[in-house]
């Protein structure tokens, strides 16, 4: 189960066309600011599928809020492997025009089970704040041999509490919104990423305590990028723009 909305503005050029079975798409970047009133702009992508007559009203700055599932997967590039994520709106979900200037969001609610046990770090601050970080396996209703995978982070007291509960298989609930980040290799290549951050709210994670291990290829885990000792810092982190080349990565998938 999964459902994520974003309300942003529609960054750059919108991509509209056929499917290989006649249905309508149109893809596009979605911004929105990473919290309210600052600088620095998430960015995820989204496909619309579905609704005819669309590209006479997508462009560039228009304020839209659309709500679906987050679908995850991989590609071979240049001999690489490369990973993808859209935000998929279909025609039952939902889409809305909204005015300008309304202050955009994100708002994810998945539940599912962990690909592997979670990992601990603390970010070296002056609180130490702890970071709980997990993938989530969370099943297609079409394709359950191929679970999409959602990486999420859990901050402080809440963290330290339940790390040892969060191991490979336990089912969760989790309420959160969507951040987006950039930053450069060792080789000097940039790398996009996402993660759901979960609600400062208590009860924004919820432990299944009689959850069962999923079923599932150890091919589906993805590793997190980097090290996971290392905290980057807010710009390095992301929140900044993206690389221009990013697009082929953000939608061949």
């Amino acid at each position: 189960m999964i459902t994520a909305t974003i309300l942003g503005n529609i960054s750059g050029e919108v991509k509209t066309g056929e499917t290989a079975n006649g249905k309508a798409y149109a893809r596009f970047m979605i911004e929105w600011p990473k919290k309210l009133g600052e600088e620095w702009k998430c960015k995820f992508p989204v496909t619309i599928y579905g609704k005819q007559g669309l590209h006479t009203y997508l462009a560039d700055g228009k304020h839209i809020c659309v709500s679906g599932r987050i679908e995850t997967g991989q590609y071979e590039k240049e001999g690489k492997t490369l990973r993808s994520y859209s935000l998929i709106v279909s025609e039952k979900d939902s889409l809305e025009f909204e005015p300008d200037g309304t202050e955009g969001f994100s708002n994810v609610v998945y539940v599912g089970n962990l690909f592997g046990d979670c990992t601990m770090r603390y970010i070296p601050n002056e609180k130490r704040t702890a970071v709980a970080s997990w993938y989530a396996a969370v099943n297609r209703e079409w394709d359950k041999e191929h679970p999409d995978s959602y990486p999420t982070d859990l901050y402080g007291e809440r963290a330290e509490k339940n790390a040892r509960k969060l191991a490979k298989g336990r089912r969760v609930a989790v309420v959160g919104s969507i951040e987006t980040y950039s930053y450069k290799d060792k080789e000097e290549n940039w790398h996009n990423g996402w993660k759901i951050v979960s609600s400062s709210d208590p009860n924004a994670v919820i432990i299944f305590e009689n959850s069962k291990k999923p079923e599932m290829s150890t091919n589906d885990y993805q590793e997190p990028v980097g090290d996971p000792k290392d905290e980057p810092d807010e710009q390095a982190a992301g929140f900044a723009e993206l690389p221009p080349d990013v697009e082929d990565e953000y939608f061949n998938f």
